[in-house]
């Protein structure tokens, strides 16, 4: 079904290689995992499927690559988007309209089929992935997991033979993470071909035939997928990936000494989406000064847009935010607040990894620091927006980190990274703490959780519970809230 012979590419020619002399087959209705570390050419792998190498992406390519018998460099994009689906990092990147329910139609009226057939695989889909709360609006305002699921729904509209998804559980909850599982399971059933490239591993374990690890560029090991799964803990950690069989939240072993330093306060946070659409509604919340605050919560409860709230980017938004004393309103920027988005590459402006973190930073000598912390110092002078979308997020945390503002803000600062990008990030994070920074984070990610975070709380209706210390006996409490928001799933009527 698809063939990679003898495959190497490289993005520019002053790049090394993001593939070497890598060979694969996958037969026909295989479900394979691609997985390792950020960079290791998981997605350079993908788009040499669906066509975008060579057609979007420019490069040095030998080898040859077949997809159902044919070469899609020889083939124009649309005539390859009937036979691939593709759902990528950045969701929101493939969208074509402002309404979902006419983003899920595009590809079937962009291919003429019969209004009546359109009107029934809209109506399977939308029944099979749960959409139905996200129909009729717009997909830009929408959370980024709630962007993935619609993405995942127009790839489901045409029913292709092929596959491909590059990191689709990023940024999703527990409950979308499930319905994912059983859409790539339903494929699976179905007879499609699937590649999915991820760091995420525990929810594909009885589903994927094959895993395939990449490092630099190599394919390393090719795993039938139970030998894969039948490895211990210290077998993932030691090829730097996520272990799946991790499975709840634990308090961190070397918690941080948070001295009687005050707090970071929001009071009277008001927010509205519009006059329909309830928003936000926070009396009081608290935030412990060097504390690194979990901000948990279900796919479109408001994690995001309240962190653009503290951060002055919403400047509907009514209420306070007192940090260090100085007392800031919230409807704009406060100059103490610094927010790394979920989509990195829209806040990547220089022109090399080291001139962003730079912008943020005067000092040389901490800059190099925060690039080694980060294991970006081998990427100092590269672009980037040429980097791996999980390389782009550590350059992000990395700017963040340089730039000693008071409070940090990131939104899912761990989405597309492997296991010691994940660690690094939280090391790092922990010395922000520690120099009296107040990390608020939006995660979904339990081993980061336990990797580095002091407190947690829930968003939930627009309301944000009190930020609680993680402990022994808050943890199982937290571990319960996101086994709630997961198992929520099998409360839906989907039948995939």
């Amino acid at each position: 079904m698809i063939d990679f012979r003898n495959i190497t590419y490289s993005y520019g020619t002053d790049m090394s290689p993001s593939l070497a002399n890598v060979t694969l087959h996958v037969n026909p209705g295989e479900v394979v995992l691609l997985t390792g570390s950020s960079g290791s050419g998981k997605s350079t792998l993908l788009r040499l499927v669906n066509g975008l190498i060579p057609h979007y992406h420019e490069g040095e390519m030998s080898g040859t690559v077949t997809v159902a018998g044919i070469e899609p460099r020889d083939r124009e994009l649309y005539e390859l988007a009937k036979m691939v689906g593709s759902v990528f990092q950045n969701p929101q990147t493939q969208f074509f309209c402002l309404n979902t329910t006419e983003e899920l139609a595009f590809s079937c009226e962009n291919f003429g089929l019969p209004v009546s057939e359109i009107a029934h695989r809209l109506d399977t889909t939308v029944q099979q992935l749960c959409l139905e709360e996200l129909l009729n609006k717009n997909p830009f305002l929408l959370s980024g997991g709630q962007k993935q699921r619609i993405a995942c729904g127009s790839a489901q509209m045409m029913n292709q033979e092929i596959f491909v998804l590059d990191e689709p559980s990023s940024n999703l909850d527990g409950r979308s993470v499930r319905l994912l599982a059983e859409v790539i399971a339903y494929w699976k059933k179905e007879g499609r071909t699937v590649l999915v490239a991820e760091h995420r591993l525990g929810y594909l374990k009885d589903i994927v035939d094959r895993v395939v690890v990449l490092n630099k560029g190599s394919l390393i090991e090719d795993f039938a997928a139970s030998d894969f799964y039948a490895m211990g803990s210290s077998a993932f950690i030691k090829r730097g990936l996520r272990d799946p069989h991790t499975e709840c939240c634990v308090a961190v072993t070397d918690q941080i000494d948070i001295a009687d330093a005050g707090f970071v306060s929001v009071a009277n946070l008001q927010y509205s989406y519009s006059k329909k659409i309830n928003g936000l509604s926070i009396p009081l919340a608290k935030f412990p000064i060097g504390s690194i605050t979990a901000l948990v919560g279900e796919n479109g409860a408001g994690k995001s847009t309240l962190l653009r709230c503290l951060c002055g980017l919403n400047r509907k938004c009514h209420g306070t935010l007192e940090i260090n004393g100085e007392l800031f309103g919230l409807n704009k920027p406060t100059g103490r607040a610094y927010m790394v988005m979920q989509n990195t590459g829209n806040q990547l402006f220089a022109e090399s990894v080291r001139a962003e973190v730079e912008s943020s930073c005067s000092s040389a000598e901490e800059v190099t620091a925060i690039l080694d912390a980060l294991d970006l110092a081998d990427l100092a002078a590269r672009h980037p927006l040429s980097l791996s979308g999980g390389q782009q997020q550590r350059v992000a945390v990395a700017s963040a980190i340089a730039s000693n503002r008071g409070l940090l803000l990131l939104d899912e600062p761990t989405s597309g990274l492997d296991y010691q990008s994940m660690r690094e990030v939280a090391s790092s994070l922990k010395k922000s703490s520690i120099m009296g920074c107040t990390v608020i984070v939006v995660t979904h990610d339990r081993e980061f959780i336990t990797s580095c975070c002091t407190h947690y709380a829930v968003l939930k209706n627009g309301r944000l519970s009190e930020t609680r210390v993680l402990d022994e006996d808050s943890a199982s409490e937290l571990n319960a809230a996101l086994d709630a928001m997961q198992s929520s799933v099998t409360d839906t009527a989907c039948m995939v």
